[in-house]
């Protein structure tokens, strides 16, 4: 399945530079890992929350850099209030769940990973 979107309802419906172009296509992307499948007034909270969420675990569906405040997250957000794509959403307990799934998916490879470099080292 193809990942649609548009930014026609958008206030401004093209970036009106790199960095916003850039932005943009990072929050498209980002729509199928936060399970948000637009960006509204409305949910921009939600969008923040599990965007600053993602980078604490470690998750990297967007990059964010450490000194990047949740206010400069917000404004990323607002700014294309408007974007539309055709991944579902999912309420947060949801979101979360599938989270820790992937935590625990993880911890279990690196732990048998570091299984088989020990038992190779001996």
């Amino acid at each position: 399945m193809s990942l649609d979107w548009d930014t026609n309802k958008c206030a401004e419906p093209l970036p009106q530079t790199d960095e916003e172009k850039g932005i943009r296509h990072a929050l498209i992307w980002a729509t199928m890992a936060l399970d948000l499948g637009s960006i509204t007034e409305k949910n921009v909270d939600e969008w923040v929350f599990r965007l600053i969420h993602q980078k604490r675990l470690g998750l990297n569906y967007m990059y964010i850099d450490d000194e990047v405040k949740p206010a400069e997250v917000e404004g990323w957000v607002r700014r294309w209030i408007g974007l539309y794509t055709n991944v579902s959403s999912k309420p947060r307990k949801q979101w979360l769940k599938r989270c820790c799934e992937i935590l625990e998916k993880r911890t279990v490879a690196d732990l048998q990973y570091y299984k088989q470099q020990t038992a190779e080292a001996l």
